[in-house]
């Protein structure tokens, strides 16, 4: 359909509208309001999807360099960006202390998503955080975690969950050590308030921990994704995805590798 064969309400015609240079720059992006060119300016850094990152700092170090090369366009997009607190909602452990400690003050009171995976990758000047500086940075806002794509020895796991994270509903949790030779981890379930907080979870990939089934997944009761990997080796059996499929009626996809 031509739009121009359609009548305006008021019977008159359509202007013939022909950008000049001069009028091309009145519609220059950078004229918006600060809130509106924000907001389009996320559309050009990658999808901040927990579940769809991998397990490593490649996704997270994109991210955060998308972030950087839109700084660098202009005075005025830098300005935006650093006032923008969604842009800084992701940390990750891969991440020099200064951007850690710079999204953390950037974000504000927004929800945090956080990578804490093992190892690390020194850049060229060797400031990479250890994961302790990165627990150290990121602990305090423990009550703003949504979402956590976290990788622990056998020996941080019981230390990591010790404190509650009430708003989190998205967790990616693996074990950085060869757990095929590791015992059921009985003792990786401290008190109630692990409990709590697998009860609120929503979306979940759990990868190579040789947790009590019984109660891990009986404990389940908001799930809308789950993720189950390398299960042979740690004793899940179908009774027990019977029972997480039987108390979780929002669940909607369930992958098991």
């Amino acid at each position: 359909m031509d739009l121009r064969s359609l009548e305006r309400a008021d019977g008159q015609p359509w202007p013939n509208v022909n950008l000049t240079a001069e009028s091309k720059q009145a519609f220059s992006i950078s004229q918006f309001p600060p809130e509106l060119l924000g907001a389009v300016l996320q559309f050009s850094v990658p999808k901040t999807d927990p579940m769809g990152f991998v397990w490593g700092h490649r996704d997270t170090s994109a991210y955060m360099a998308a972030v950087h090369d839109l700084r660098l366009v202009s005075s005025l997009w830098r300005d935006i960006i650093d006032g923008t607190p969604s842009f800084w909602i992701l940390v990750s452990s891969g991440w020099s202390r200064k951007a850690i400690a710079t999204a953390v003050a950037r974000s504000g009171t927004r929800p945090l998503i956080i990578q804490l995976s093992p190892g690390r990758i020194p850049n060229e000047r060797g400031d990479t955080a250890s994961t302790k500086e990165f627990l150290e940075a990121v602990d305090p806002h423990r009550h703003r975690w949504t979402a956590a794509m976290v990788a622990l020895p056998v020996e941080a796991f019981l230390e990591f969950f010790d404190t509650p994270i009430p708003r989190l509903d998205t967790l990616r949790l693996s074990l950085t050590d060869d757990s095929g030779r590791i015992e059921p981890l009985d003792t990786a379930i401290p008190n109630s308030a692990f409990f709590e907080l697998l009860s609120k979870l929503q979306e979940v990939h759990l990868n190579r921990l040789p947790l009590p089934w019984d109660a891990v997944l009986g404990a389940f009761r908001s799930l809308r994704t789950l993720i189950l990997t390398t299960i042979r080796a740690h004793g899940i059996t179908s009774e027990h995805i019977a029972q997480a499929i039987s108390n979780n009626p929002s669940l909607e996809s369930l992958t098991m590798i």
